[in-house]
C-alpha cells in the first residue's frame, strides 16, 4: 500500500483497518525518532545551533491507536475508529457519519509515510459492539427498506462518500481513490463488511497445508461453492455466501493468491516451498475449474475477459501466472518495518535510527532490497510481471491477446522513483 501510495500522488489512498487487533493502524501510526550522532550534535554545538538529545522521539502507534478510540466526533460521540462507525450504526446515525471526521492523516503522526495516505483506524475494543449491530440485520425485507443490506453495507456506504470529499476531484489535492481493507482471517463480521464493501480479494498464503485447508474453506464460506450434504444442510441458509445471494449483494472477488513468505533463491522458491506452493496452486486451478463448470466463475474470481484461456491443456500454468504472486521472507527488514513504521524504501536511509531504536546491528539492507523488487519489480525495469504490485494492478478483464503481456503493473517511471528512493543512501541527521 505504502509503494502504491509513494508510486500514485495523485490518488487518496485509504487504508481500512477491519482488524480488532489493530495491526496495521498501529504499524502506520508509529514515529521513528531521529538519532543523532555524535558528529552531528558536534557540529551544531560549534554552529551556535540547538543541540538536541541524542535520540529524539519514538510514538509507539498502539498508543495513537488507544487515542483515537478515546477521540469523539460526530453527532453521538463516536470514536475516530471503525468502531466508531459501528457505534453510529448503532445509535441510527450512520448516514450522518462524515469520512472527513474519522479518516486519520497518516503523515502528520508517522511523517515517514506519504502525504497521500488516510486510515479509518482499527478499534480494538469494537468486539463488544458487533452483537447490537448484528440486530440490525434481521427484520423483514421490502420494497423501501432492506435490514440485512443496509446494515452489511455500512462500510460501504462509507467508503462510497469519500470521493465526494472536498479534496477529491478537478478542485482536489486528489483525482481518485484507491481503497485497501486489511481484514482478519476469519469471517467474522467486519470481514464480511470488507467483502460487501470491496472488489477484489487477495489472499496471502503460507507453504503448508493449513492454508490449503483454509482457502478450501473460503470457497464454501464465501461463494457457496461445495455445499453441505446431509442433516447440516439445512442451516446452510444463514451462512453468510446465501444471504448475500439471497439480497443480490455483489461481494469481492477472488483476485490474487500470494505465497508469503517464502525463501527464495536465485528469483524462485526453494524446494519445499515451492513444492507446498505447487499443491496449493494446483487446488486453485480445480475450483476455479469447477467454478467455470457450475457457471459461477465471474462471481468467485476476476476472471480475464475469456476464463475458458486459463485452462487449455496447460496442467494451470496460465491460471497460476495470472492468479498467483510470491513474496519472500522479509526477516529482519521485515521486522524493523514493522516496528519502526518505515516503508521499504526507507530502511537503508534511517539505518542508523533503526539500529539504535531496536538496541542491534539491524542488517536489513540486503533483505529490503529483494523485498523491493519482490513487490515494485527489477531496479532495472526488467520484466513487471513477476512483481507483487503487477499482479495486484492486473486489470480486471484483460484481453485474450493480453493474458501472454506483462500485467499492468507500475510503469517505468514510477519503478524507477521508487529505486531512487531506496537507494539515496543514508541522510544526514540534522
Amino acid at each position: 500500500m505504502a509503494v502504491y501510495a509513494a508510486a500514485n500522488p495523485q490518488t487518496l489512498v485509504v487504508a481500512v483497518d477491519c482488524d480488532t487487533q489493530a495491526n496495521l493502524s498501529a504499524t502506520m501510526l508509529t514515529q521513528l525518532g531521529t538519532y543523532h550522532t555524535k558528529t552531528s550534535i558536534k557540529k551544531r554545538r560549534l554552529s551556535g545551533e540547538h543541540v538536541p538529545p541524542e535520540y529524539e522521539g519514538f510514538t509507539e502507534g498502539a498508543e495513537v491507536v488507544k487515542n483515537m478510540e478515546n477521540a469523539e466526533v460526530g453527532p453521538g460521540a463516536w470514536s475516530k475508529t471503525i468502531g466508531g462507525l459501528l457505534h453510529a450504526e448503532i445509535q441510527n446515525q450512520a448516514g450522518m457519519a462524515i469520512p472527513g471526521d474519522f479518516l486519520i492523516d497518516v503523515h502528520k503522526h508517522n511523517d515517514n509515510l506519504p502525504t497521500n495516505i488516510r486510515l479509518l483506524c482499527g478499534d480494538t475494543r469494537c468486539e463488544v459492539l458487533i452483537p447490537e449491530v448484528q440486530k440490525h440485520t434481521i427484520g423483514v425485507a421490502t420494497p423501501f427498506h432492506n435490514p440485512y443490506k443496509k446494515t452489511m453495507s455500512i462500510l460501504k456506504t462509507f467508503c462510497e462518500a469519500i470521493p465526494k470529499m472536498a479534496e477529491v476531484g478537478p478542485t482536489g489535492d486528489y483525482q481518485s481513490v484507491t481503497l485497501f481493507f486489511d481484514t482478519n482471517p476469519a469471517l467474522n463480521f467486519l470481514t464480511q463488511l470488507a467483502l460487501c464493501a470491496s472488489h477484489k480479494l487477495i489472499v496471502p498464503l503460507n507453504a503448508d497445508g493449513f492454508s490449503k485447508q483454509g482457502v478450501e474453506n473460503m470457497f464454501h464460506s464465501i461463494y457457496g461453492m461445495h455445499p453441505i450434504d446431509g442433516p447440516l444442510a439445512a442451516y446452510e441458509a444463514e451462512m453468510f455466501h446465501a444471504k448475500v445471494r439471497h439480497h443480490q449483494m455483489p461481494i469481492a472477488k477472488m483476485h490474487a493468491f500470494i505465497n508469503n513468505k517464502s525463501m527464495m533463491f536465485a528469483g524462485e522458491a526453494t524446494g519445499v516451498f515451492c513444492a507446498l506452493q505447487g499443491k496449493i496452486s494446483d487446488m486453485l486451478y480445480e475450483e476455479y475449474k469447477k467454478a467455470m463448470d457450475n457457471g459461477d466463475v465471474n462471481t468467485v474470481f476476476n476472471a480475464p475477459a475469456e476464463p475458458n484461456d486459463l485452462r487449455n491443456g496447460d496442467n494451470g500454468d496460465k491460471f497460476k501466472k495470472y492468479f498467483t504472486g510470491t513474496m519472500r521472507d522479509m526477516m529482519s527488514c521485515g521486522a524493523a518495518s514493522l516496528h519502526s513504521g518505515l516503508p521499504l524504501w526507507l530502511l537503508k536511509r534511517k539505518k542508523q535510527n533503526i539500529k539504535h531504536e531496536l538496541g542491534s546491528k539491524a542488517h536489513v539492507i540486503g533483505s529490503a532490497t529483494s523485498s523491493m523488487e519482490d513487490i515494485a519489480g527489477s531496479e532495472r525495469g526488467a520484466s513487471a510481471h513477476a512483481c507483487l504490485m503487477s499482479l495486484l494492478l492486473r486489470p480486471d478483464h484483460i484481453s485474450k491477446r493480453e493474458l501472454t503481456l506483462n500485467g499492468s503493473g507500475l510503469t517505468e517511471s514510477q519503478r524507477t522513483h521508487l529505486w531512487s528512493e531506496f537507494n539515496q543512501g543514508p541522510v544526514p541527521n540534522t
